[in-house]
């Protein structure tokens, strides 16, 4: 589960792009531009960024930093 809740439409839409983007990536052998993706996917260039936007990986305020992992990022 998310610790941020997306609305079901906008995760339907990030499924299809990740689709997209991994046949993109193959085709292309690179990681493709967002005209690519919305050429490719049809869907709109707005959505497509908020999209892509709302799928970023989330990180704890606990998590360790620094080398010796003492300090946290709350820190």
């Amino acid at each position: 589960s998310r610790t941020i809740r997306v609305p079901v439409h906008m995760i339907e839409i990030m499924s299809k792009l990740r689709k997209v983007i991994r046949h993109l990536l193959n085709t292309y052998q690179r990681r493709p531009t967002i005209d690519e993706i919305v050429a490719a996917s049809g869907v709109d260039k707005k959505k497509v960024t908020q999209a892509l936007q709302a799928d970023k990986t989330l990180i704890s305020l606990d998590a360790g930093r620094g080398p010796d992992q003492e300090s946290t990022l709350w820190d």
